[in-house]
């Protein structure tokens, strides 16, 4: 008998980021942007996601490389 719960790939902070190919924290940060996957229970070990949520929107989501560059100080060329 199949279950609500059958196919369902569940996926903490550690699979998100892989999936998403970011660091933990950066990923931690992405999560709570608004647009964001909802993760589906908060855990004592943290939160948990539906994994092809995630991929979904990891594919649809803008990114942006890196820090930004600081604005260049360069007086030589005055």
């Amino acid at each position: 008998m199949a279950g609500k719960w059958d196919g369902l790939r569940l996926a903490g902070l550690t699979e998100a980021a892989q999936v998403m190919g970011i660091t933990k924290q950066a990923a931690a940060r992405a999560l709570k942007r608004a647009g964001a996957p909802r993760p589906l229970a908060d855990l004592a070990q943290g939160p948990v996601w539906d994994l092809d949520e995630i991929e979904t929107w990891n594919a649809s989501r803008r990114r942006t490389p890196g820090r930004p560059r600081a604005a260049s100080t360069d007086t030589a060329g005055c």
